[in-house]
This record gives structure tokens, sequence and C-alpha cells, in this order.
């Protein structure tokens, strides 16, 4: 159990930036927000009140798990968040300073608390990175990533145990299992719920069990371990929460020596098959204590067992007979399992049934496009009919014509002409009313165009080289913006903002100091080197002004001037006329207006 329970949110910006917290107790780490978790609080509730406590943010999205770490005697839960906007936290006692910047921005810049580190470090990480951090302790087993747990199980122990069913002893050679040549069998290990029927996994018993693969396999102490990648949701939830064990599927020979109290003990000897690792409620080499061949918050206590000596065979033997072991108890977790994964199969035959379906569906879509084509050919034997309809038409209009007189014939045809010009100069305005509204149409997008083109230009991330020249003005600002009172020293540049007018932005609360750029207007400055110039006067009358007493006012006045020394401490220094601070708790004078020189005392 570690001596302190904390967790802390990893805040991520839609520009992939995180927020960091400078704390101001031992070592001034940067680290995410987050703090310890009271008692009766879930690391998630204590996550979101340690936010609220010392940014002023209240989150009330999602919150995903990210990383969990148990070592030097913390164990640090993380959560990520996805931060609409990167909001400037409203710091209380316990940090001095707050920034957004890339993990890897964070990462180059050290002075990281433990639990932060191994949290930026896991935006870079894959399932192996994920896995080989688990391995070494820096992240707990389990973790999720994506489709997968990643969770730690033991392969096998070695050393002498207690098979319950057997009723014997058995002696594993750890320099049989302790090697390279056995890791390496182990790679790929089909993780199984409970032992199949047969010694081995057939096609069927696979088909059934099967729930993920161990694919890091690794020495720990006198044990393998692997991680494993599980895959099944129901099976990943029983192995996060429950106190389960592992139970290896191994084909093995050896010999079989009667001991002097009369008991049988079986020294194995090298594996001719690696075949499986089953899930189990207790395992061989759990030796008679707790469940312990799964790595999750339930598994407790000490894994291993001394060697017994030969006085206390029986001794042992009778508290291995007493502890459960595979197939006592009722193993109910385990066969909650084994019935959801043959529910699994049986949802198989619905998706063959759901192919069928699809099958059919398509075989209607193919009738549907077949009637579709003998609509379209109906369409096409009616503009063939109107065709010919109009042909006839044409046809009799023009037999009419041939049987009119010189006159008529010449006045019919003045008429149709007139007909003719008036349709074609309505057809023609018509087309030329579409153009029209199709070329402001063009011109309207061509300037909408222009101005989101405008607009993505200023919200543009500024480049590294950028970046350091809005920080170097920044910087140059800082000292005077503290020495006039402002603790939180110059304002940070804006998004889309351009580094002259944030310069120009910088100068302007100053410019009244400085009698040479008093009545300056500075929007006319486009020059660099100009504006520099004007910095280095505006910037050195300002803290001339700022440095000394101020002597030109009707009241007494004292200014707080705040700096920052290279330690990133805040030292406040107070310039003036002290009778500012002090006069209002001063007696009035009294005046003397005449002496009695009549009284008698």
């Amino acid at each position: 159990m570690a001596d302190f329970r904390a967790a802390g949110v990893v805040f991520v910006s839609p520009a992939g930036r995180v927020l960091m917290l400078r704390r101001v107790d031992d070592g001034h780490y940067w680290a995410f927000p987050g703090g310890g978790i009271e008692a009766g609080e879930t690391p998630e509730v204590a996550a979101r009140r340690e936010v609220a406590e010392e940014t002023g943010y209240s989150y009330v999205d999602e919150l995903k798990p990210w990383t969990h770490r148990d070592l030097d005697g913390v164990d640090f839960t993380t959560f990520l968040a996805a931060a609409p906007v990167e909001f400037e936290p409203l710091l209380n006692a316990e940090h001095d300073l707050a920034r957004w910047v890339t993990p890897d921005e964070a990462l180059a810049g050290g002075g990281l608390h433990p639990g932060a580190y191994i949290a930026l470090l896991r935006f870079d990480m894959d399932e192996l990175g994920i896995a080989r951090a688990m391995r070494i302790g820096e992240l707990t087993s389990p973790q999720r990533y994506q489709n997968l747990l990643l969770i730690a199980l033991r392969i096998t122990g070695t050393g002498v145990s207690y098979r319950t069913k057997l009723n014997e002893y058995v002696w594993r050679d750890q320099s049989l299992y302790l090697n390279d040549d056995m890791v390496q069998r182990c790679q790929g290990l089909p993780v199984v719920v409970d032992h199949p029927e047969t010694d081995v996994l057939d096609t069927t018993e696979f088909h059934d069990r099967v729930i993920g693969n161990i694919f890091l396999p690794y020495i720990d102490g006198d044990e393998v371990w692997g991680i494993a990648k599980i895959y099944d949701d129901v099976a990943a939830k029983m192995l996060e929460t429950l106190p389960l064990s592992t139970s290896p599927g191994v084909i093995v020979g050896g010999q079989r020596q009667r001991m002097a109290d009369g008991s049988i003990i079986l020294v194995e000897s090298e594996p001719s098959l690696v075949d499986h690792l089953a899930i189990c409620m207790m395992g061989v080499w759990d030796k008679g204590g707790s469940p312990a061949g799964v790595s999750n918050q339930s598994t407790a206590g000490d894994t291993t067992m001394p060697e017994p000596k030969k006085d206390d065979d029986k001794a042992v033997a009778d508290g291995a007979k007493s502890g459960a072991q595979p197939g006592d108890g009722e193993g109910e977790p385990i066969d909650r399992v084994l019935e959801h994964l043959s529910s699994l199969h049986g949802k198989v035959d619905a998706i063959n049934a759901r192919v069928d379906s699809i099958e059919a569906e398509n075989k209607k879509e193919e009738k549907k496009e077949a009637k579709q084509d003998d609509d379209d050919g109906a369409k096409k034997d009616d503009a063939a009919k109107k065709d010919d309809d109009k042909a006839a038409k044409d046809a009799e209009e023009q037999a009419r014509v041939d049987a009119m007189s010189e006159e008529e014939r010449t006045k019919y045809k003045a008429d149709k002409a007139k007909k003719d010009a008036e349709e074609k100069a309505a057809k023609d305005a018509e087309e030329l009313a579409k153009k029209d509204a199709t070329m402001k149409d063009s011109n309207d997008i061509a300037k909408l165009n222009a101005r989101l083109d405008s607009f993505e230009g200023r919200l543009k991330e500024p480049t590294p080289e950028e970046r350091a020249a809005f920080v170097a003005a920044q910087s140059r600002a800082e000292g005077v913006f503290q020495a006039f009172g402002d603790a939180s020293g110059a304002p940070r540049f804006l998004q889309g903002e351009t580094l002259l007018a944030y310069r120009k932005r910088l100068l302007k609360p100053f410019t009244q100091h400085s009698r040479a750029w008093k009545d300056a207007n500075l929007e006319a400055v486009h020059d660099d080197a100009i504006l520099g110039n004007i910095e280095t006067q505006v910037f050195a009358d300002a803290m001339s002004v700022a440095m000394r007493p101020v002597t030109d006012s009707a009241s007494p006045v004292l200014r707080e001037i705040i700096r920052t020394d290279a330690t990133g401490r805040q030292i406040k220094t107070f310039v003036g006329n002290p009778e500012a601070c002090w006069a209002p708790f001063k007696h009035r004078g009294k005046l003397v207006t005449g002496i009695n020189i009549k009284s008698e005392r």
C-alpha cells in the first residue's frame, strides 16, 4: 500500500498543448492540476475537486483514464480531458506559474514530477511502449489502450508446490524456465478462460475459450510473467477487478519419487510444449497463498513460498490441501465468462443470418435497378413518340401553308418571324439573368474565400521561430510590468496577433512615462528597427519612474514593486513616501493657544 494516493488531470487543448503548473513546495516541480485523494473519494472525484481548487476551472465533461503509477510510496492516477480552449488558470497558493506547452516541450524543459513524466511519455507510446513501462513498474497493471486491456499475467512459477488434484508435490527446475529460450516460447501464448477438457487446445477449444494472447513475456524473480493483450470486454472487466490467478498448460514428463514421509514429489523434466495460459480462480503456483497470477488492484501479499524443510513436509501438504486449488470451489466468475463466450458464438449465427438478409436486400436492389431500366426505356419510347407527333404536326402545318394564297402566306411568315423573335428575346433575357446571378454568386464566394483565408491566416499556429520572438518580446516587458505592481507580469500574445501588434500593445501602458514618446502614434510605426528603438527608450523611462519615489503628487504615495529573481521567487519592494501608509494611524497634533499663569497647581 502506498504512503500517499493522489490524482490529477491532463488537460489537452485543440492545439495539442497540455496545462502544466509549477509547485511552490520543495523541488518546484512542474505537474498537472491534482492532489491527494481524501477519505471516501474515488480518484476521479479527487481529480475534479483538485482542478477546481488549483485552477478555479470547473470541468464537468468526460475524464478518460490515462495512467496509473505506484512507485516511491506514491500511488498517482491521471485522467485525460479535452479542454475546449487554453483557459487561464486562477492559481491558488500551491503554485506560482502556469503554462500551456506541447508534451515534447514539457519533457525537454525538465523539472517534472515523476507521475507527470510518465503521463507525458504516454502520448508517444503504442501498446508495446505501454507494456514495457508496465514491465519495469513505471505503469501499473492493468492499462487500457484503444480496444485492448494490457495486463500482467504470471505464466509460471518455479521451485516446489503442491497439486491438490493429484495429491503430490511438484518440483519445477528454475534452469528450465528462467532462460531466454523459454521467454521466446511464451511469445504469442494464447490466454484462455479455464483449462480445456483435453490437455491442449484444439480447434473447438481455441474457438470457445481464447480471450487474448501474451505478447511481452519476461522473467520476474523466480517466475515467468508476460503482458497480455485481452480483446474480450467481459473477460477484461473480470481481470481488472476480481482476485484471479493463472495456470500454465504445459506438456511435461519427469520422475516421481517417494519422500521419507511417504508423500510423492514429481521432479519435472523440460516441457515439450507450452500450449496455453489459463485464467482460473486459484493456481498451483500461488503455492497455497492468495490468488496472485493476475496483477490488478486486488492482488496483495507475497506469492512465493519458502522451500519446505524435510521435517515440515507433512505440514506443508496439509496446508496446501486445505487451500482452494484448481477444481475446488464454485468458480462462478470463470463460468460467467465461459457463458459470455458461448453467447458470442451464438451471435455468429445471428451475423450469418444478417449476411443472408443483406444478400436478399441486394437481390431486391437488383430488381429495383431492373425496374428503373424498364422505366428509362419507357421514357425513351415516350420521347420518340413526342418527336413523331411533332414531325406529323409540322407536316400538317406545312400543308396548310402550301394551301394559302400568296398574300396569306406573306402575312403568316411575317407573324411567325415576329413571334420567333419575341420568344428568342425572352429566352436570351432569361439566360442573361441566370449568368448575372452566377457571376454575382462567384464574386460573393471569392470574397468569402478571401475573408476565410485571412481569418485562417490569423488563426495559424506560429512557427517555433515566431514563438521565440513573441517570448523574447514578452520577456523584455516582463520586468516593467512587475515594477508597476502587476504580479502576473507581461500579458501573453493572442491567437492570430502579429509580432508588431503585440509589441505595440506591450508599449502602450508605459508611453505616458516617456517624455519623448508620450504623444507618439505607435500605430503609424511599421518598421521593426524603429519600434525597437522606441521600446528601449520607453521601457527605460518607465522603469526609471517605477524605481524612484513619487514626489509630484498632492498626497503621499507609496508604490509596491514586484520582481521575480532567477529562481522564480517574487521579491517585493516599496518606493515613495511612508506617510502614505502610516499617516492614517497617527494622532492629530495639538495647538497651544495660551498658558494659565494664575493656576494654583
